[in-house]
Protein backbone atom coordinates (compact mmCIF):
# COMPACT_ATOMS: atom_id res chain seq x y z
CA UNK A 1 0.00 0.00 0.00
CA UNK A 2 1.46 3.38 -1.33
CA UNK A 3 1.40 6.19 0.89
CA UNK A 4 1.69 9.64 -0.12
CA UNK A 5 1.77 12.50 2.11
CA UNK A 6 0.90 16.37 1.20
CA UNK A 7 2.04 19.30 2.97
CA UNK A 8 3.14 23.26 2.74
CA UNK A 9 4.81 22.94 6.15
CA UNK A 10 8.12 22.45 5.77
CA UNK A 11 9.32 21.80 9.62
CA UNK A 12 6.55 19.47 9.77
CA UNK A 13 6.95 17.44 6.72
CA UNK A 14 9.73 14.27 8.04
CA UNK A 15 7.96 13.71 11.09
CA UNK A 16 4.24 13.84 9.65
CA UNK A 17 5.49 11.23 6.90
CA UNK A 18 6.79 9.16 9.49
CA UNK A 19 4.08 9.07 12.08
CA UNK A 20 1.09 8.79 8.86
CA UNK A 21 2.46 5.61 7.43
CA UNK A 22 3.01 3.89 10.32
CA UNK A 23 -0.34 5.20 11.42
CA UNK A 24 -2.36 3.94 8.40
CA UNK A 25 -0.58 0.46 7.52
CA UNK A 26 -0.96 -0.34 11.08
CA UNK A 27 -4.89 0.84 10.84
CA UNK A 28 -5.45 -0.67 7.44
CA UNK A 29 -3.05 -3.32 7.27
CA UNK A 30 -6.15 -5.82 6.86
CA UNK A 31 -7.33 -4.65 3.82
CA UNK A 32 -3.71 -4.14 2.10
CA UNK A 33 -4.58 -6.34 -0.75
CA UNK A 34 -7.66 -4.20 -1.88
CA UNK A 35 -5.81 -0.62 -0.98
CA UNK A 36 -3.82 0.20 -3.38
CA UNK A 37 -2.49 3.80 -1.72
CA UNK A 38 -4.01 6.65 0.48
CA UNK A 39 -2.81 9.90 -0.69
CA UNK A 40 -3.28 12.72 2.68
CA UNK A 41 -3.12 16.86 2.77
CA UNK A 42 -2.21 18.05 5.78
CA UNK A 43 -2.98 22.11 5.88
CA UNK A 44 -3.29 25.03 8.97
CA UNK A 45 -6.07 27.00 7.64
CA UNK A 46 -5.31 29.95 9.11
CA UNK A 47 -2.13 29.46 9.99
CA UNK A 48 0.65 29.56 12.66
CA UNK A 49 -2.41 31.84 15.01
CA UNK A 50 -3.48 28.76 16.62
CA UNK A 51 -6.63 26.76 17.20
CA UNK A 52 -8.91 24.24 16.04
CA UNK A 53 -7.28 24.59 12.01
CA UNK A 54 -5.07 21.58 11.29
CA UNK A 55 -6.80 19.93 8.30
CA UNK A 56 -6.07 17.03 7.17
CA UNK A 57 -7.63 15.46 4.14
CA UNK A 58 -7.52 11.84 2.64
CA UNK A 59 -8.55 9.65 -0.77
CA UNK A 60 -8.35 6.28 0.02
CA UNK A 61 -7.48 4.32 -3.95
CA UNK A 62 -8.51 0.88 -4.03
CA UNK A 63 -7.87 -1.94 -6.88
CA UNK A 64 -10.57 -0.59 -8.58
CA UNK A 65 -11.34 2.99 -8.11
CA UNK A 66 -11.22 5.52 -5.60
CA UNK A 67 -13.28 5.05 -2.50
CA UNK A 68 -13.99 8.47 -1.36
CA UNK A 69 -12.64 11.64 0.21
CA UNK A 70 -12.45 12.38 4.15
CA UNK A 71 -11.86 15.74 6.03
CA UNK A 72 -11.10 16.02 9.45
CA UNK A 73 -9.80 19.27 11.73
CA UNK A 74 -7.90 19.25 15.22
CA UNK A 75 -5.56 21.53 17.10
CA UNK A 76 -2.72 19.60 15.79
CA UNK A 77 -1.09 17.64 13.13
CA UNK A 78 -1.07 14.67 15.20
CA UNK A 79 -4.93 14.88 16.42
CA UNK A 80 -5.64 15.17 13.05
CA UNK A 81 -3.94 12.47 11.88
CA UNK A 82 -5.37 9.96 14.66
CA UNK A 83 -9.09 11.07 13.84
CA UNK A 84 -8.54 11.08 9.80
CA UNK A 85 -6.77 6.97 10.52
CA UNK A 86 -9.88 6.26 12.00
CA UNK A 87 -12.48 7.46 10.11
CA UNK A 88 -10.75 6.03 7.38
CA UNK A 89 -10.57 2.60 8.58
CA UNK A 90 -14.63 2.85 9.12
CA UNK A 91 -14.91 4.05 5.12
CA UNK A 92 -13.01 1.26 4.05
CA UNK A 93 -14.99 -1.26 6.40
CA UNK A 94 -18.31 -0.30 5.37
CA UNK A 95 -17.37 -0.42 1.51
CA UNK A 96 -19.25 -2.52 -0.42
CA UNK A 97 -16.29 -3.62 -2.31
CA UNK A 98 -13.90 -4.18 0.31
CA UNK A 99 -14.98 -4.54 3.87
CA UNK A 100 -18.24 -6.86 2.56
CA UNK A 101 -16.46 -8.59 0.92
CA UNK A 102 -14.34 -9.52 4.25
CA UNK A 103 -17.18 -10.26 6.03
CA UNK A 104 -18.64 -12.17 3.54
CA UNK A 105 -15.57 -14.42 3.05
CA UNK A 106 -15.26 -14.71 7.21
CA UNK A 107 -19.10 -15.42 7.17
CA UNK A 108 -18.74 -18.54 4.62
CA UNK A 109 -15.87 -19.86 5.79
CA UNK A 110 -17.51 -20.36 9.31
CA UNK A 111 -20.76 -21.98 7.51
Amino acid sequence: MEVRILTKSAEKAGELRHLARERLIRQLRRFRHDVRGVTIRFDDVNGPRGGVDKVATAQVHSSDEALSHVSVSASSYEAALVRLSQKLKRLVMASPKIGDKRYNTRRAAQE
